[in-house]
């Protein structure tokens, strides 16, 4: 019958050390941990000298180190290190052709097998990428409900998965011959997972700004607008004044100097003109200068760009009377 896998992993992997070939500090190294472990031994430290016949065995592999270090683990009542071991020496005496230590090694395996304790893990309802240890190894998937050889003493078995809550539990596995079995809960979805999530948002569309919103820009604008027509006008009234001023003085060559009421049809008809130029003028003087004087105010009470005072309004209305019209300018300044 073959060793376990996963038996025990610090000593089944003590042969493949023995691949590499030790340097001579190595095996200095090697001879003096071994001396120091023999010391401990024959004073019984066998909790002090395993390690050692470790360290040794890692630095020189050699048969005779394993039949020390599974000795040991006896002594320490590591029955099923103990056993792992001496099959593994066993294993290297035959290859090394060592007769009287294969024999021996395997005597004390078989004696061992018959004391060994056994733990099974059941895993009854595995999760998607489950993941059991024991003591921090992991057990191999394929060993889940197979009773496998355990030095006896505590054991912690933990299980994991993506998404779902670990599970753990200690057990003590009582001196041998003994069977135990720990069965691994169902793990439950973690509260993460549970969480569906919020499903991506579209970009809030963008707002296009309100016509008279953005205040700077628009009453100044207005301002702009009601300035320029003002200015127009006004040059138009000027133009008007002109044109009757000189209405006015053709009319007065044509007219006596001693009495200006005997003219003649034509220049009556120039001092009707100049009459009527001049009326245009008053007019376009007075809508120019309100239509001017709108557009300065508009610029002037404009707020600027980090004006916080968002809720002033400007209104341009025009308003009529039995007499005329005009402009009215409202609002909260």
């Amino acid at each position: 019958m073959g060793v376990p896998v996963l038996v025990f992993a610090g000593i089944t992997t003590l042969g493949a050390i023995g691949l590499a070939q030790p340097t001579g500090a190595d095996r200095a190294a090697a001879e003096a941990a071994f001396q120091q472990a023999m010391k401990l031994m024959d004073e019984k430290s066998y909790g002090a000298a395993c390690p050692k016949l470790e360290a040794s065995h890692k630095l020189d592999p050699g048969v005779g180190t394993l039949l020390y270090l599974a000795d040991c683990y006896e002594q320490l009542g590591r029955t099923a290190s103990a056993w792992a071991t001496f099959r593994d020496a066993a294993y290297r005496a035959e290859q090394e052709g060592q007769k009287n230590r294969e024999t021996a090694a395997k005597q004390n395996a078989e004696r061992l097998e018959t004391t060994l304790s056994k733990l099974t893990i059941e895993v009854l309802d595995p999760a998607d990428g489950m993941e059991v240890q024991r003591n921090g190894e992991v057990v191999n998937r394929a060993l889940w409900g197979s009773p496998l050889p355990v030095d006896p003493g505590t054991h912690e078995i933990v299980a994991s998965a993506p998404g779902r809550n670990p599970w753990s539990t200690v057990i003590t596995v009582l001196k041998g011959p003994h069977s135990s079995t720990v069965t691994v809960a169902r793990l439950a979805k973690s509260e993460q997972s549970l969480v569906e999530p919020e499903p991506a948002r579209a970009p809030p569309p963008a707002v296009a700004p309100m016509a008279f919103d953005d205040r700077s820009s628009e009453q100044r604008k207005l301002g702009w607008i009601f300035t320029g027509t003002g200015g127009a006008i006004l040059t138009g009234s000027g133009i008007f004044a002109l044109i009757a001023r000189k209405k006015d003085q053709d009319f007065e060559g044509q007219c006596r100097r001693d009495d200006q009421n005997l003219c003649s049809e034509t220049a009556r008809g120039l001092r009707s003109d100049a009459r009527t130029f001049a009326l245009l003028s008053g007019v376009s003087l007075g809508v120019g200068a309100a239509s001017a004087m709108t557009g300065l105010t508009l610029l002037l009470t404009a707020p600027s760009k980090n004006s916080a005072r968002s809720s002033q309004r400007i209104r341009l209305a025009m308003v009529g009377g039995p007499t005329g019209a005009a402009l009215r300018l409202d609002g909260a300044w």
